[in-house]
């Protein structure tokens, strides 16, 4: 079977699309462990790159959530939050993922603990913030 010169092109050049599209796009998940014991509730709403809205979210103790969202040029650069637990006047703000700060390029893992803001960084926690 002959292959016409357009369509052996077209076939190419739409494999290079798909490859430099996956190539340039990488996908971020940042996890939340709630940690504080005595079934405290821990409030944490995030915002991506200062406009969209990533939501506000009750994590109950001994649970988790995530945020996910994809990396491209300098969008999903920033995921900016702010912690709290029901009823504390407190509200810890802190960023959930910075791409000039933050190695981890998949998998960004927070734990909030009674004694503190813990961050996940090459395979160790290591205390990242007082909780309010």
């Amino acid at each position: 079977m002959e292959l016409k010169p357009n369509l052996l092109f077209s076939f190419f050049f739409s494999i290079f699309l798909i490859a430099t599209t996956c190539a340039s796009v990488s996908g971020i998940l940042v996890h939340t462990f709630n940690q504080l014991g005595n079934g405290k509730v821990l409030n944490v709403h995030c915002t991506l790159d200062l406009s969209t809205d990533m939501g506000a979210h009750d994590i109950p103790d001994s649970g988790s959530y995530e945020w996910s969202f994809s990396q491209e040029g300098e969008n999903g650069s920033l995921l900016e939050c702010d912690a709290s637990t029901k009823g504390a006047a407190n509200v810890l703000h802190f960023a959930g993922y910075l791409k000039s700060r933050d190695a981890c390029t998949s998998n960004c893992d927070w734990r909030f603990t009674d004694k503190g803001v813990f961050r996940l960084v090459d395979g160790q926690w290591r205390f990242h913030f007082s909780w309010p």
